[in-house]
Order: structure tokens, then C-alpha cells, then sequence
């Protein structure tokens, strides 16, 4: 049996991540909306990217889409 590896910045991070998913309902749009408002308030600034376009093309996987 091997040993389980053990990373205590990692564990740190799960322990956060499951505090704050409890605090907000397992909602991913509020915790998201409650670290925006909280590093607003903290000063700190964020970087917000244009959304890419979607590579994935749905008619070309769409039934009936292979002629062969």
C-alpha cells in the first residue's frame, strides 16, 4: 500500500474552497460574486478578458451530420 501524499498548502485551499462553497450554498455564481465584492473592498485590482468564441461548432456533431 503506498502512502497518500499530504500538501499542506493544498489542504489549506480544499479547506477554503469548502468553507466558502457551504457559506454560499454550493452556488458557484455567489461565491464568485461574494470574492469580486470582497476584493473590491480590499482595494485590489482584477483583470477581466473578453469572452473567446466557442471553438466547439454544435452542427457539425449534430445527428446526421456524417455523410459518408
Amino acid at each position: 500500500m503506498t502512502e497518500r501524499w499530504h500538501d499542506s498548502i493544498v489542504n489549506e485551499i480544499h479547506r477554503i474552497r469548502e468553507k466558502l462553497a457551504a457559506e454560499h450554498g454550493n452556488d458557484l455564481h455567489a461565491i464568485v460574486e461574494h470574492l469580486r465584492r470582497r476584493t473590491a473592498a480590499e482595494g485590489r485590482k482584477t483583470v477581466t478578458f473578453q469572452p473567446r468564441p466557442a471553438s466547439f461548432k454544435p452542427e457539425a456533431h449534430s445527428e446526421g451530420a456524417h455523410k459518408e
